[in-house]
This record gives structure tokens, C-alpha cells and sequence, in this order.
């Protein structure tokens, strides 16, 4: 059963996870980002008529057993419309935090996929978290397995990555949560990419929807890359890495929505 010890890094070994001891792991470290080492705030302009500036302010620590990790925080308030921010809600909550019907292909990792550039391909498979587990009270939750293959700038191999994923929905704030799991948990993997590097990725994402309507989007990581990569250098462009996630994210979605233009 998945405690504290599931976002260690170390891929779960079987799916009997409880969501909410997750959900409270997941809320513990996330909460914690304010008081992480600073790095760097990165600021970009988005691809709107405005070109609007946001910054997004990254952060770092040790966790777990000196474990890594990565985090960056976005504030979406006064600088933008309240049509702007209702739109960023709108993107928010159909394309960050998804569907939550697999088969319509639109959850979460589905829309990934096409503002994450390095994301080459998914799957994703169904899980049932057992009618023994509680939902957290006041939230909608689901959950389902992927395998991504994520490739690399040249002359780096592919990377294979397995991962649980739970999504907390609810009005005022939403968490998706990603887990590494041992590869056998995947029913049907495909490994026609048979030179792609196993590696692992854990992460935890919060958007607060605040009631002066402004947003608040915070994410932390830690990976590690696997094959002959040492997770140290990794660590040394993390946050820049994961900065851009967010003028990527708000680009695309603004993009097929059709409101590029107008705000």
C-alpha cells in the first residue's frame, strides 16, 4: 500500500493503493515548496494578442532519503483580465486535469502529450482503486496507468517511463499525481521500442482556483533518467526544464480554444 515511501522515487510494486493516504503524501510535499531553496524565476510571454508576461518562480530541496527534487509555482492574478482568467480556468480544468473517461481519450496524460514536445507516444490502461478505499471527501477521483516514451535530443536513447496516475478533482483545487510502477503492473506494454531506457518519474501537480479568480499552479518532480545519464546532471537543468511547461501548456491550450487572438 502506497505511503509516504511512493514518492521516494521507488516504483510501486503493486497497485493497492489507498487514494487517500496519497492525496495527504501528495499535499505534504507540495505544500512544503515555499520553503525549498529558491532558484531562478523565469519569465516568458505568452502567444496571445497581449504577449502577456508570466514568471515562474522555481525550487529545489531534499526529500526521502536525499532524494532530488524539482518544483516551480505560477501566480495567474492581477496582471490578467478576468476574461484571461477565466479562460486559464477553462484550460485548467478541461486539459491539465482532463476527463476522466479513458476511452474519449482526453485525460490528463492524453492532453500531455501535446504540449510535453518530448512525449513520443502513450498507452494507458484502466485501473479500479477496490471498493475498500474511501474517496477523499469532497473530491472526484480516477486513476489509470501509462506507459510513455519520451524522446531525447540526439544522441540520447528513448526513455520508457510506467507510471500510476490519480487525479483529485474538486471545485476549488485539483492535484494530479504520478507514480512510478514496476513495468509487469502494465497488462500490454509495447517494447517494439526495445533500445528505449527504463526510467522513473514522480510528480505532483496543485491548481488552487482562489476567490479573487486568480490561479494558483504549482508542480514538483523528481526523476532519474536511467542508461548513462547520472541524476545529478539532470538535476542541474530540471528547473528550467520544467519552467517551460507552463508557457507550453497555456499556448497550447489557448490555441485550441481558438482565444489567441482574442485575449
Amino acid at each position: 500500500m502506497a505511503t509516504a515511501s511512493a514518492f521516494d522515487s521507488s516504483p510501486l510494486s503493486d497497485l493497492e493503493v489507498d487514494p487517500q493516504l496519497v492525496l495527504k503524501d501528495a499535499i505534504s510535499v507540495i505544500d512544503s515548496v515555499p520553503s525549498w531553496s529558491p532558484g531562478s524565476t523565469y519569465s516568458y510571454k505568452l502567444k496571445n494578442k497581449q504577449k502577456s508576461a508570466i514568471d515562474v518562480a522555481t525550487f529545489s530541496t531534499k526529500l526521502y532519503g536525499n532524494v532530488h527534487w524539482s518544483a516551480r509555482n505560477t501566480n495567474l492574478g492581477k496582471t490578467f483580465s478576468a476574461d484571461q482568467l477565466q479562460n486559464f480556468k477553462s484550460y485548467f480544468d478541461k486539459y491539465l486535469i482532463g476527463s476522466f473517461d479513458l476511452e474519449s481519450a482526453s485525460t490528463h496524460t492524453h492532453y500531455e502529450k501535446e504540449y510535453i514536445h518530448e512525449i513520443e507516444s502513450i498507452r494507458v490502461e484502466p485501473v479500479s482503486l477496490g471498493t475498500e478505499y474511501i474517496v477523499p471527501k469532497g473530491f472526484e477521483c480516477f486513476a489509470y496507468t501509462i506507459q510513455a516514451i519520451y524522446k531525447l535530443q540526439f544522441p540520447l536513447k528513448r526513455r520508457n517511463f510506467f507510471e500510476l496516475v490519480l487525479v483529485y478533482k474538486s471545485d476549488t483545487v485539483s492535484y494530479v499525481v504520478s507514480i512510478p510502477i514496476q513495468p509487469k503492473l502494465f497488462k500490454e506494454p509495447n517494447y517494439s521500442d526495445s533500445y528505449a531506457i527504463l526510467a522513473k518519474y514522480t510528480s505532483i501537480e496543485k491548481v488552487e482556483y482562489n476567490s479573487d479568480s486568480s490561479i494558483k499552479w504549482t508542480m514538483c518532480t523528481c526523476s532519474s533518467p536511467g542508461g548513462n545519464i547520472p541524476d545529478f546532471v539532470a538535476n542541474l537543468s530540471m528547473n528550467k526544464v520544467i519552467s517551460r511547461d507552463v508557457p507550453s501548456f497555456l499556448d497550447w491550450a489557448a490555441s485550441q480554444e481558438g482565444t489567441n487572438d482574442k485575449n
